[in-house]
């Protein structure tokens, strides 16, 4: 039963990566500032799947559905923006120009990766009922109760 459900995980992820270099390709067509510097396309393709990679990389957990979206999307733009520059150390450049042109671009992977979040979330496993900061391991049978 383990072996199958490392299964579902790596499908689960590979979806996500599928999803975001989709994200990724579509925005490049949408928004002018979104491009990819100049180069053989299946270097380009593999720059932006590394940038989709690492994307998905930092995935946050939160319960509060009005603040999740418009954190993810904040997260988004971040993670875009720190992903381009380090994209600039590389011979292909991602590049991301105007601040409206990276929360666009985040808001549309966000959307994208959204029923693959619904997935995670609907077939997570439930937490212990422990309390929330500490543990408390059972104590040892005592020899002398007093």
């Amino acid at each position: 039963m383990g072996n199958s459900g490392e299964t579902f995980l790596g499908l689960i992820v590979a979806a996500e990566v599928t999803l975001l270099l989709a994200g990724l390709l579509l925005a490049e067509r949408l928004f002018e500032g979104v491009q990819v510097e100049s180069g053989p396309r299946w270097q380009q393709l593999l720059l932006l799947t590394v940038v989709a990679v690492l994307f998905s990389y930092v995935n946050p957990d939160f319960n509060l559905p009005g603040l999740t979206t418009l954190f993810l999307a904040a997260l988004g733009a971040l993670k875009l923006w720190l992903l381009s520059w380090l994209s600039t150390w590389m011979d292909l450049t991602l590049q991301i120009s105007g601040f409206w042109t990276f929360v666009g671009t985040a808001c549309l992977l966000v959307v994208l990766t959204g029923p693959i979040r619904l997935i995670e979330r609907l077939t997570r496993r439930p937490e212990p009922e422990e309390g929330p900061f500490w543990y408390f391991p059972p104590k040892p049978p005592m020899l002398l109760d007093l």
